[in-house]
């Protein structure tokens, strides 16, 4: 099964896909023709997005104050959720990283896995949007934090 098979998204462009599965260490080692593109800049883009995602499920939701919608992000970027997202799309298989950092087990990293989480969700912005993003965050973090109750 595929990345985008496990997603439940299929690019248009796969190079937004493979951009947000290159670490900076693996575009480091290679040799390319062109610029070694990498996730960081897909990260930050995708971290800030599904901060905008979840707070509008807040909102949605009925939360009226900040102590409510902070507990509702809470739920739902739990990090023991975003883990298991990562396991569930196979991210250590699909990451890229240099030949040093693998031997290192650099792949199977945490924090290196939620930099690649967050570069995908910036790839599936930029690729199909908000609306796209929204689905793929709200079938592996948002229905499962509130057992599938959610407006929207």
């Amino acid at each position: 099964m595929s990345i985008e098979q496990n997603l439940g998204y299929f690019f248009f462009d796969k190079n937004h896909l493979k951009r947000a599965l290159r670490h900076p260490s693996h575009a480091e080692a290679e040799v390319l023709p062109e610029p070694p593109f990498q996730q960081v800049p897909y990260g930050v883009l995708g971290r800030s997005l599904l901060g905008a995602i979840v707070a509008e499920f807040a909102v949605r939701s009925g939360c009226e104050t900040a102590e409510e919608m902070a507990g509702h992000n809470t739920l739902i970027l739990d990090q023991q959720r975003l883990s298991q997202m990562q396991w569930d799309l196979c991210l250590d298989f699909y990451l890229k990283v240099g030949p040093a950092e693998r031997d290192a087990g650099l792949h199977q990293d945490a924090a290196a896995l939620q930099e690649t989480l967050m570069a995908l969700f910036g790839a599936i912005y930029l690729d199909g949007g908000y609306s796209s993003l929204r689905r793929v965050v709200k079938r592996f973090l948002v229905d499962p934090a509130l057992g599938h109750t959610e407006a929207g």
